[in-house]
Order: structure tokens, then sequence, then C-alpha cells
């Protein structure tokens, strides 16, 4: 039963478990960085906390339920099916918020570089919410009123 995951970055590798005399750990190739860094809730890391409820010897929080004294005994393909699944969606995710945070910073980059130009305006982080005065117009650019 593996209690290790780590990634590594120079190959892209999701490693599941510790390579022993008897058998290898569990590699999955081509899993992105933004895959391996997704976070959730405030910088929960996905893949990690998924991991942890399915090791053997997992850390268990003070007053935790009898229930979670349930541990696994065995890596099944079940887990295999899950982490795949898992890796698919974050994926998706990952695609997903890269493209909305592209679309938002595009549409409103000529009306921030024009309010930077002409003013003192503080710097402006695309994913802080637009200044007073701006707002959107469905199929349009953005204007000031």
């Amino acid at each position: 039963m593996p209690d290790k995951i780590k990634y590594t970055a120079a190959t892209n590798t999701l490693i599941v478990g510790e390579d022993t005399p008897i058998a290898r750990a569990g590699r999955i190739e081509q899993v992105p960085p933004a895959v391996w860094e997704y976070t959730v809730g405030g910088g929960v890391p996905v893949v990690r906390k998924w991991f942890s409820y399915r090791q053997q010897n997992r850390c268990q929080k003070k007053g935790a339920l009898a229930l979670d004294d349930i541990n696994p005994t065995r890596w099944t393909a079940q887990f295999d099916d899950e982490l795949l699944a898992l890796l698919n969606v974050l994926g998706r995710c990952a695609l997903l918020w890269n493209h909305a945070r592209l679309t938002y910073s595009n549409a409103f980059a000529p009306v921030l570089l024009s309010q930077l130009r002409t003013s003192n305006a503080k710097a402006f982080s695309p994913w802080t919410a637009p200044a007073a005065g701006l707002r959107a117009r469905p199929n349009r650019t953005v204007h000031q009123r």
C-alpha cells in the first residue's frame, strides 16, 4: 500500500508509492504541473488531499470519527480509475481557469492601460474588482461612465 505521492516536474511524472525490491512505484506520465498544483478552498492541494484519504497511515485530526479509523489495506484498481479521473477533471479545470483568466484580462486591459496612463491609479490585478465607474456591456468592450 503506497504511503507517499510525489511529482517530478522535470519529467511531468506523478509517482505513487516508492520503489522497493519487490515492486516499483506507480507512475503516471504527462501530468501537467497545473494539475499537480491545482488547489481549492484557499490553497488545499487537490491531488495530495485525495491521496491522503487513501494512504495506509493517515494523519488524523483530534476528535476524528470512529469511521476514520477504517483505512484501506491495499491499493485497488478502483483507486487507479479514481486517480486518473481526478487528474483528467483537474486538467480540464486548469484549462478553463486559464482561459477565464486570459479572457477577463483581455476584456479589461484597454481600459486599465488608459487609466494607468492618465491618472495616479494604483496597480490593478485582474483578479480584484474593477475600479468604480467601470461597467461591462455584453458583447462590447468595457467603457467608462
